[in-house]
């Protein structure tokens, strides 16, 4: 119907692109280019699984397909993303992050990879 909805993808957790006051995180811009890639020109069918609140910035959490593909896994296929252990517990994520790694594809390719999590509590100098 044209409405907008702002969410974080259910499940997974992308490196950081480049803000005001932190620099991108390795592989921040391969991962929006990636989901840029899945999505654009496509119809996107999107559940809210978690509706939004002050506690994860004002953004649903949704699950999102792409013409019948779930968006969480292949992110996770391509390596461009971690599986949000702490909110998921679903082994064919977890086997699909893990395949990932094992074949080095995407960020698992680059030297010790750092979560988003910790990648965003880290401090920088201004």
């Amino acid at each position: 119907n044209g409405s907008q909805i702002r969410c974080r993808i259910d499940n997974i957790n992308a490196p950081e692109t480049a803000k005001k006051d932190k620099p991108a995180q390795p592989f921040g811009d391969f991962a929006s280019k990636t989901l840029q890639d899945m999505i654009d020109q496509k119809l996107i069918t999107l559940r809210v699984t978690k509706e939004a609140n002050a506690k994860n910035y004002g953004r649903a959490s949704c699950q999102i397909e792409i013409e019948g593909k779930d968006v969480s896994a292949e992110m996770l296929k391509a390596g461009a993303a971690w599986l949000y252990q702490r909110y998921s517990n679903d082994p064919e994520l977890a086997k699909l992050e893990g395949q990932a790694k094992k074949d080095k594809i995407g960020l698992w390719g680059g030297f010790n990879p750092i979560n988003p999590e910790t990648y965003s509590h880290m401090n920088y100098l201004k």
